[in-house]
């Protein structure tokens, strides 16, 4: 890591570039393979379509914190238990910036998270237009006739899709190389290919980077481990809040995954059966994001006066 990070809790931020690459000691050029030098270059530059950036804000808790919504980190919850309700409940405001001075980011681990974001990727799970595959819905109707087969096939593709990762070093197409018949036009036609992927992949830390680039406003960063820790934070406040329904809060109880249990299984398959290959994707897509955690969960630990 850069600097000695523990400091970074004890004081107000003002730059998230300087804080990502220059205090945590963020590696350039792994950021590069998801488009960062083309979020350089322009400040406002969007790398999502504007349908998908709707999955992407905060949830405000009074002035107490922002609680960051994105992508294959349970933002499909929270955005379930506001969503249809005519008037915010009192001391939640959702906005696409974060509002307050303190930015809480909740996380799972990053490897978990990409191996996920496989299984709900346009490559898997969407690869006719919008209509979910044939080998999605079959894991979803396990019998005891067919579970080796749908183990097999859904390893395999796992394991090469993993294989494509390690050998092309860069993102471009993450999740999409199968799926999408005009592939090469899309390349051919795109500003700038190396951004063009499935938006499951996008890495935490330059979620934060595209929420805080242009912000200038000082601030703190806290994590949120949502494998071990929805017991603080907007989990608690939901839970505590007068003015939201108990059968919206019974939904924090029923915790959806985009993933079934089967995927669940396959993926940790793999994992277990590729020490070798999981420490390959980290060193080339993932160790940034370990690195941002690491010192999200040290500034939780260190204030725990929120």
């Amino acid at each position: 890591m850069g600097n000695d990070d523990t400091h970074i809790s004890q004081r107000w931020l003002h730059d998230i570039h300087e804080v990502l690459f220059v205090d945590i000691g963020l590696n350039v050029e792994q950021s590069n393979r998801f488009g960062l030098k083309s979020m350089i270059k322009d400040p406002y530059t969007n790398p999502f379509p504007n349908d998908q950036m709707l999955n992407i804000g905060f949830i405000n808790f009074q002035q107490a914190y922002s609680h960051m919504l994105y992508w294959k980190a349970g933002h499909s919850l929270i955005n379930s238990i506001f969503e249809g309700i005519e008037n915010e409940p009192h001391g939640f405001t959702k906005t696409l910036e974060p509002i307050t001075d303190v930015i809480v980011v909740p996380y799972k681990d990053p490897v978990d998270k990409f191996l996920s974001a496989y299984f709900t990727s346009s490559e898997f799970k969407n690869q006719k237009g919008d209509n979910t595959s044939d080998l999605y819905n079959a894991t979803n109707n396990i019998t005891h006739t067919n579970i080796k087969e749908i183990t097999e096939k859904c390893y395999n593709r796992l394991e090469s899709f993993a294989d494509r990762c390690l050998s092309k070093g860069n993102s471009t197409g993450l999740g999409k190389d199968i799926w999408a018949p005009t592939w090469e036009e899309e390349i051919s036609t795109h500003p700038d290919p190396i951004i063009h992927f499935d938006h499951h992949f996008y890495p935490v830390h330059l979620l934060l980077y595209q929420a805080l680039r242009n912000r200038t406003d000082k601030f703190k960063l806290f994590g949120l481990n949502l494998d071990f820790n929805t017991e603080t934070f907007i989990y608690r406040d939901i839970k505590l809040s007068r003015h939201i329904s108990s059968k919206r809060k019974d939904q924090l109880l029923r915790r959806r995954s985009a993933n079934n249990n089967f995927i669940k299984m396959v993926s940790q398959k793999w994992k277990c059966a590729n020490s070798l290959k999981v420490a390959q994707l980290i060193e080339m897509y993932l160790s940034n994001d370990y690195k941002l955690i690491e010192v999200l969960d040290k500034n939780t630990i260190i204030t725990q006066r929120i």
